[in-house]
């Protein structure tokens, strides 16, 4: 539940930052890490670390940025103010808590939203599937009957001329390829 690395420091400052009277206003990859408002409009540039000391492995500047925001404070000579949320967690530990619950919950009733839909989705596909299928028995029947009526004994239309009849029969035959290709995409 507690953090264990920079990232999960700075999700539960997300969680709390309201209790604390601050808000991130902006926030970047690189150093510092975040603006920070206060209720009163005041604005401080933050970095954020797991263990405060990592500012001065990381080689930060102290003078690029206001305020160290961290879960441990193990650097007692700190050129820079620092706040440790540990500090602050054990007085609010179940208000900070139920906002993670909370916050959990709110994802996992996304989570569970988006799988509604892609399931919604998949059997809409599976229908689509079905119904292409039936569509492509339907027009090979339907292209059948119309090569039988042209190239048959009795056809409808007379085609005498034999050339005419092969170059019927070719874009026939290339029809089917390019519709049974399109529809094995579905498939």
């Amino acid at each position: 539940m507690w953090p264990t690395n920079e990232a999960e420091t700075i999700e539960l400052f997300k969680v709390v930052q309201s209790r604390l009277g601050w808000r991130i206003t902006f926030s970047q990859g690189a150093f510092p890490d975040a603006i920070i408002e206060s209720d009163d409009g005041d604005r401080l540039t933050v970095e954020f670390e797991y263990l405060s000391r990592n500012f001065e492995r990381h080689g930060h500047d102290p003078g690029g940025c206001d305020l160290l925001i961290c879960w441990v404070d193990n650097w007692p000579d700190a050129p820079l103010p620092v706040q440790a949320l540990a500090d602050c967690a054990d007085a609010e530990a179940g208000a900070i808590s139920a906002a993670i619950c909370e916050r959990e919950g709110i994802w996992q009733a996304k989570i569970e939203r988006w799988q509604s839909e892609a399931e919604r989705w998949r059997n809409r596909a599976t229908q689509l599937q079905a119904g292409l299928g039936s569509l492509r028995q339907g027009l090979l029947k339907s292209a059948e009957r119309a090569k039988q009526e042209l190239m048959g004994p009795n056809p409808l239309i007379m085609l005498n001329d034999e050339a005419f009849r092969g170059t019927v029969a070719a874009v026939y035959v290339r029809v089917l390829a390019r519709l049974d290709a399109q529809l094995a995409d579905f498939d």
